[in-house]
């Protein structure tokens, strides 16, 4: 039979392992408390069992912890923290022990669960560094930049270095935040409305949630984007209706303030996630007003106003025309900023961007279509690809102006590169390179035929992050910097450890697998531009996860939707095909029984499958899709 014996507190290890030995159990204390602030004292469990010759056994440790009241790392608690304070999981257990209590008596469930995930994931067959980069980027939701009030607060900092100014829930670094919305929708939802409560009343939304009122216009459009993915991650259209009236307001108060003669091209000054203000139209802000119009329009539709829809779409128009005009470059192929040269603001001018097209990021995870046209996207990110590019060779040579996240050797993709002398009034940190914004870029890259490149920066930042410490004898930091040296696998660094901003990994996934989802309308797709012949990869929807496959030999494709976990609704199925082919016949199959369906090809690259009656998918169910490939065709059939 097993025993269990413990210590609450030991000593030194000589008088642990010298009362261990006397009869292979543990005395002494049985409960202690700390002796002095800041010292901990050390524990120890021991368990006794009969093994026969050849019998395996395992032997479970559960470590628990319970903290009322907690600070959350912050003693002066600013005042969007909640009344009450403490932690939600207050909501649910009094103490220690009834964690204990929870995990034994769940303890199968949360482990195969757990395991079952990690499978999952790593059932995938895109490349193994881009599932390290996007799995070990969600360590940040476990880590201290993450906190949950008992009053259902759902707080991020930027990092675990935080100072006292830097207040949470920034909304110009977390709208670049995938992982954890597609992972977590709720999680997504929450932190949505506690966006939209932060609401100035004049309509726009505050960078941070410190009281105050000035807006990063790049973190009001983030959020406003962010309300539509967190729709789309929800069963029906509850959730948007309850977010509707704030989110329109925030719509139509950048348009009054930043867009007033409404020609899409943005005028004054603001704020952005580079912690300084700029002002005018640039690429990088322009593109995201374009995808935060279109995706007004799409929800104004949602909600039955269909006039305002009309004019957010003929607003978005507008502005694509004029911003394709007035910021192409066509000697350099890029596009361009258009300052206003207000003073105290910064400038990126005529600088090679690597958030150029990051309204197209958005644009492509929520299914919105083209912002620029498609090959000068395709140009100007190829010259970021090649421009931006730079490795430290450790001669001093680079030496950044702000903070120098590269040790000798490593390879990143810099904010800004100036073709001439660096202007006075460049925009801050243009000479860093952070991952965050290197994995939007490369997700932008994928998703406009360039894989190649989109995996090369991802694996380059999988280099920095390969578990080799990089001290302050191979890494200047500069002014200012909270990274003491980079190298750790876990928690990416930019302005301190755990930093949020890198969550947009999970994007790359989205991209290598052509991803599109819409769980109200009961949609979802798959084209994938990786392995398209033998393809693998982890998905994630509003209440469910599961394994993707998809394979291709002698003109048939088969496709196979492998829920792991939770369930899923689909009405609607969207499926890449090879170019130039159409589908002769297709058929469906949910655990083998055949399903009714109609189709339709959409282009030379998608086919539409409807189900008659419409799957509801449970866990441990596969819908496979079997197509024979032929000459295009537009012809519907049953």
């Amino acid at each position: 039979a097993d025993t269990v014996s413990a210590t609450a507190s030991w000593p030194d290890m000589a008088s642990l392992f010298s009362d261990f030995e006397k009869n292979g159990s543990l005395s002494g204390e049985k409960a202690t408390a700390s002796p002095a602030p800041q010292t901990t004292v050390d524990a120890a469990l021991a368990t006794a069992f009969d093994l026969q010759p050849g019998e395996e056994r395992t032997v479970a440790f559960v470590l628990s912890w319970h903290f009322p009241g907690g600070d959350f790392g912050r003693a002066n608690k600013p005042q969007w923290f909640f009344e009450k304070g403490g932690s939600y999981y207050e909501n649910w257990w009094a103490n220690a022990a009834e964690v204990d209590d929870y995990v034994s008596e769940n303890f199968d469930a949360l482990d195969s669960a757990t395991r079952l995930y990690h499978r999952t994931l790593y059932s995938s067959n895109i490349p193994r560094y881009v599932l390290d980069r996007i799995s070990s980027n969600l360590c940040v939701l476990k880590s201290p930049t993450c906190f949950w009030t008992r009053d259902g607060y759902f707080g991020m900092w930027e990092s675990t270095s935080n100072k006292p100014e830097w207040h949470g829930n920034v909304k110009h670094v977390l709208h670049y935040a995938q992982g954890h919305a597609r992972l977590y929708p709720e999680l997504g939802r929450i932190l949505r409305d506690i966006d939209l409560r932060s609401m100035t009343p004049q309509g726009l939304l505050p960078d941070r949630d410190d009281g105050g009122d000035r807006i990063a216009l790049d973190g009001h459009f983030g959020t406003i984007l962010g309300v539509y993915r967190e729709h789309l991650l929800s069963e029906n259209n509850d959730y948007l209706r309850g977010a509707w009236p704030r989110t329109r307001k925030a719509i139509d108060s950048a348009i009054e303030r930043y867009d007033p003669d409404r020609d899409g091209m943005l005028s004054g000054a603001y704020h952005n996630t580079l912690d300084c203000n700029s002002s005018g139209t640039s690429p990088w802000i322009g593109s995201l007003y374009v995808a935060t119009l279109k995706a007004g329009g799409k929800m104004a539709a949602l909600m039955g106003e269909e006039e305002l829809a009309a004019s957010y779409q003929q607003l978005a128009q507008t502005a694509t025309r004029n911003q394709n005009e007035k910021l192409w470059d066509e000697e350099q192929g890029i596009y361009v900023e258009r300052p206003e040269h207000l003073r105290r603001t910064r400038i990126m001018g005529d600088a090679v961007g690597i958030d150029m097209f990051l309204g197209q990021w958005w644009a492509n995870q929520l299914d919105l279509g083209p912002i620029y046209p498609e090959d000068r996207t395709r140009a100007g990110l190829a010259k970021i690809h090649a421009v931006n590019r730079i490795t430290d060779p450790g001669d001093g040579s680079y030496p950044p102006k702000y903070r120098d996240f590269l040790g000798t050797g490593d390879t990143g993709w810099q904010m800004f590169v100036h073709p001439g002398e660096v202007p006075e009034n460049s925009i801050h940190y243009y000479c860093e390179v952070m991952s965050g914004f290197e994995y939007a870029a490369a997700a932008t890259m994928i998703q406009s035929g360039m894989t190649a490149e989109g995996l090369e920066i991802v694996k380059e930042i999988s280099k920095r992050y390969d578990g080799r410490h990089r001290g302050k004898d191979e890494v200047t930091t500069k002014h200012n910097a909270t990274v003491t040296g980079t190298g750790s696998p876990f928690g990416e660094d930019e302005c301190g450890k755990f930093y949020a901003r890198p969550l947009s990994s999970w994007s790359v996934l989205l991209a290598l697998q052509g991803f599109s989802y819409d769980g109200p309308r009961q949609r979802i797709g798959f084209e994938p531009v990786w392995r398209t012949e033998d393809h693998a990869s982890f998905f994630s929807a509003a209440k469910g996860w599961g394994l993707f496959t998809q394979t291709r030999s002698d003109g048939i494709q088969e496709s196979v939707i492998d829920l792991r976990f939770g369930s899923l609704a689909v009405e609607t199925l969207v499926l890449g095909v090879p170019e130039g082919t159409g589908t002769a016949d297709i058929r469906a199959r949910l655990n083998g029984k055949e399903l009714p369906i109609k189709f339709r090809q959409l282009s030379d690259r998608r086919v539409k499958i409807t189900f008659t009656h419409g799957v509801e998918m449970e866990a441990s169910s596969q819908l496979a899709l079997t197509m024979a490939l032929s000459a295009p065709s537009n012809d519907e059939g049953e």
